[in-house]
């Protein structure tokens, strides 16, 4: 069996930083105020996210590991567990989305290898924990850069989920050149001499209208539909930083995105087009949106995340020339995880 990895030593030694674990419903303030001095956190680490998704979910709850020097935390990650009869999951983060570990940017080298050991001995004693079947992490590509080689050797399995995304470096005109090929312009100036128009909103009673036409894609996809309370929460809790553009036609929601924000980066997490208005383009026009509006608020990339295995949605994301942007799906489980996954056949990258 791996054996727990030791913290190396930083500045006063690897006692002078603390781990602690905090589980609930809500994000605990420590993780709160360290979060905003993290340039680097996306809307994935922020506490609306943990919040809205253990308020949602009844079997779900938050799992912070805070990594303190005196009163000051330093490092830290957020997770959600989620839990089936007397057994737990843990993961980081919800539906796949990246729970990137965050350390303090002002932390010297040697504290920052002291702050990561502690994290990875965190993770590493969560996945042991009794009735825990698993633990699995989603690190994007540039996390997945730094921490590989301290999971890998502490036992974690990794796999790669692929991904797309387009830069935004130089605005709207020069991603039009750049990643709108021709048959694309084309396709959006058909939707809008066809009378579609755009929108974007942060009004959170546009996902009472949205969340039937998501519904509907959701049954074509054979996919749990998220409820209508996750994306309306979001949407309201967002902060400037969530925001959603729409299509209509003669007055009628044909499509949508919800797009979560923050360290330079908007995903655009949960979309769909009505499958009777395809010939109107809808979704070619709602990427152009959400680009227009990414670059609006200064974000450096559109992330189109992953295609969840649907080869339709793939071709699409790539005749946008979107960049491939591997995600890094990490595994640690106990013997005992590992053996009832394998006969429950849970054995995934799932969050929950």
């Amino acid at each position: 069996m791996t054996s727990a990895p030791e913290a190396s030593a930083g500045r006063g030694g690897p006692a002078a930083f603390e781990l602690r674990s905090v589980t609930g419903r809500t994000a605990p303030d420590d993780w709160r105020e360290f979060v905003a001095l993290c340039p680097d956190a996306t809307f994935f680490h922020r506490p609306v996210w943990s919040d809205v998704v253990c308020a949602s979910f009844s079997r779900c709850r938050g799992r912070w590991l805070l990594v303190r020097r005196g009163r000051a935390t330093v490092g830290g990650m957020a997770l959600v567990e989620s839990r089936k009869g007397p057994f737990r999951r843990c993961a980081g983060h919800f539906e796949g989305t990246c729970g990137d570990p965050l350390l303090h940017p002002g932390l010297e080298a040697a504290d920052a290898q002291a702050v990561a050991s502690r994290l990875i001995q965190g993770l590493w004693r969560l996945s042991r924990r009794p009735r825990t079947l698993d633990l699995q992490l989603f690190l994007s590509q540039d996390a997945d850069a730094a921490w590989r080689t301290p999971l890998v050797g502490v036992g974690a399995r990794r796999d790669e989920i692929s991904a797309s995304a387009i830069p935004l470096d130089g605005g709207p005109e020069a991603v039009q050149r750049r990643h709108f090929h021709r048959t694309r312009r084309k396709e959006r100036n058909r939707a809008l001499r066809a009378g579609c128009e755009t929108f974007v909103t942060e009004d959170p009673g546009i996902i009472a209208e949205y969340h039937p036409v998501y519904l509907d894609s959701a049954k074509r996809w054979g996919v749990e539909p998220l409820p209508v309370e996750l994306l309306t929460d979001l949407l309201a809790g967002g902060r400037g930083d969530a925001f959603f553009c729409g299509v209509r036609h003669e007055g009628r929601l044909i499509g949508g995105h919800l797009n979560l924000g923050g360290g330079g980066t908007v995903t655009a997490w949960n979309g769909t087009t009505l499958a009777d208005e395809s010939d109107k383009h809808p979704a070619t026009l709602l990427i152009w949106t959400d680009i227009e509006e990414a670059c609006r608020r200064g974000a450096r990339r559109l992330d189109l995340g992953a295609h969840g295995g649907l080869a339709g949605v793939a071709r699409f994301k790539q005749l946008f020339a979107a960049e491939p942007r591997r995600r890094a799906h990490f595994h640690l489980s106990s013997p005992l995880g590992r053996t009832l996954l394998r006969l429950t056949g849970r054995d995934g990258p799932e969050a929950g």
